[in-house]
């Protein structure tokens, strides 16, 4: 397919892949079924050790651009790589495990273009696990920015990178996301994109999310580690309201491993909870207080979705 002009292109579609050979074609069709002339392709192999790099050469005639790094380094660094290589004014990300509905890209442009205030949206999606589908539904509307950010601290809203959308003007004025991080990459960029941007949560459920056991937000190991670097950056987690929560979300993971029967990981964790400099130390005060902390996160979701059921007529229209 010949590619239109630059300048023709209203939406880029930036897929970051490691080693997923077996779904990435999957997640590439997804977006080629919009059969859009101004939707940007752009698939950047993070060093890939798979067939993945073959497996992409069927696609070097298509309306895509494939960027092979010579080595890993990590997803956001990828993601940061592939805006680079693109022009549309409109950024969606998409993991390769994740696929979109053909109307997705079509309904972003005509959403952007309805609502010029609206710099980035959070949609909400569907979870395929284990076969299995739920709906992960966000608080349909826009928040102003102590709200959105209680709403990020306290986990009470889905997210996930493969539903996150963003004005190219405003993603490249936080600089994208961070590439030192390797978890909690979503959390990290909305988080900072709030301070400045409109944020708009939304309820086009276009997304298919895979969970397999060997998603990154799956993986037990450091999670310790991954929440002290996000807290590290981010001082609204250390608000007095959130003590409780920050306790139960650090032993949260390590809890998760003994119940997978993980014990080795679980005693490495406790050892990177006991030596960290942001978060609370002790395994045992997090471990009391864990029911307290849970409730913190509870309450902040039947809030928001109580208010938001109410108030949707208020938001603009996806």
């Amino acid at each position: 397919m010949e590619r239109p002009p630059s300048e023709a292109y209203e939406l880029a579609v930036i897929i970051p892949t490691y080693n997923r050979a077996g779904s990435l074609e999957r997640t590439i069709d997804s977006v080629l079924a919009a059969a859009l002339p101004t939707v940007e392709i752009t698939v950047v192999d993070d060093g890939s050790t798979d067939d993945t790099s073959s497996m992409l050469t069927r696609y070097e005639q298509e309306k895509i651009k494939i960027i092979r790094l010579p080595r890993r380094e990590g997803g956001n660094h990828a993601r940061n790589v592939g805006v680079t290589a693109t022009s549309a004014p409109l950024l969606a990300f998409l993991d390769s495990d994740d696929a979109f509905n053909a109307s997705r890209p079509a309904r972003l442009i005509e959403f952007y273009h309805t609502n010029p205030e609206i710099d980035a949206v959070l949609d909400s999606f569907i979870v395929k696990r284990r076969g299995k589908e739920r709906d992960a539904v966000q608080p349909v509307g826009c928040f102003d920015h102590n709200r959105l950010v209680s709403l990020l601290v306290t986990h009470a809203i889905p997210l996930t990178n493969s539903t996150i959308s963003v004005r190219r003007a405003a993603f490249d004025a936080i600089g994208g996301y961070d590439r030192s991080l390797k978890r909690q990459q979503d959390r990290d960029f909305l988080l900072r994109l709030s301070a400045n941007s409109r944020i708009y949560l939304g309820s086009g459920k276009d997304v298919l999310k895979t969970q397999s056991d060997d998603s990154i937000s799956r993986q037990g190991p450091d999670s310790v580690s991954a929440l002290a670097a996000i807290v590290a950056r981010h001082p609204e987690f250390q608000a007095p309201e959130y003590h409780d929560l920050l306790r139960y979300l650090a032993v949260r993971g390590i809890l998760k491993s003994f119940i997978a029967g993980d014990v080795i990981n679980a005693y490495r964790e406790i050892r990177a909870l006991n030596n960290n400099d942001v978060l609370p130390r002790s395994f045992w005060e997090c471990l009391r207080l864990y029911r307290r902390g849970k409730k913190v996160r509870t309450d902040a979701r039947a809030a928001i979705y109580a208010e938001s059921s109410k108030s949707s007529s208020a938001a603009p229209k996806a």
